[in-house]
């Protein structure tokens, strides 16, 4: 496989700004990627909502906001995470409250719950605020490169969390080579195309074996 390890590290530096908490562990790094994934869905099922229903996007996501947030106001929603609510006072509030009833009757219970939690998780998770319509557009970029990182690590790692840990905390590029060519099932056909060094990279040819 051909790796741009200059991409993987810009990539990795991105994902490290788009959290509130980066990850410091194996454990960690795969418990954010399956965040990425669950969120982008997330912005995808209320997007398809939102377009059902009639109503804007971040209209949607303010209510299940609300929701999530009981009997605190919009206002005192900072208190959620310590992640402040940096645009309450432009937030059309009523609108996004008179919008639950509808929510309620074409969402099935269970299901509404599971988008008010993640409505929650969203907006503490990202680094970036979410509140309105390009906020939200900024997060699905940054979640749909976020999550094709990951899977990229997952790939280059074979799905071992420790490798997919060290190309993660790969500095440089040569870092991220060794760290490709360690994963497991990589031997020396596998670190040839890591480095691009292998018998199809540009000026080699085919490797002839000597006669016996």
């Amino acid at each position: 496989m051909q790796v741009d390890a200059m991409l993987l590290l810009q990539r990795q530096m991105e994902v490290e700004g788009l959290v509130r908490a980066p990850p410091k562990t194996p454990a960690d790094l795969v418990a954010v990627a399956a965040t990425f994934s669950e969120l982008t869905k997330f912005v995808t099922r209320i997007g398809r909502i939102a377009t059902r229903l009639g109503l804007p996007l971040e209209l949607v996501f303010q209510c299940l906001l609300g929701l999530g947030a009981g009997n605190v106001d919009f206002d005192k929603q900072k208190r959620d995470g310590d992640v402040p609510m940096h645009q309450a006072k432009v937030l059309n509030r009523d609108a996004a409250n008179s919008i639950a009833p509808q929510l309620r009757a074409s969402v099935e219970a269970e299901e509404l719950e599971q988008l008010v939690e993640r409505s929650g998780r969203m907006r503490t998770f990202l680094r970036i605020k979410v509140e309105d319509a390009n906020d939200l557009s900024q997060a699905r970029r940054g979640l749909a490169l976020a999550e094709e990182y990951c899977e990229q690590l997952r790939m280059l790692s074979e799905g071992d969390p420790e490798r997919m840990w060290a190309i993660y905390k790969a500095d440089d590029e040569p870092s991220i080579r060794r760290a490709i060519r360690g994963a497991p099932g990589a031997g020396a056909d596998g670190a040839a195309a890591a480095d691009g060094t292998g018998s199809d990279a540009e000026g080699s040819g085919p490797t002839t074996k000597p006669r016996p």
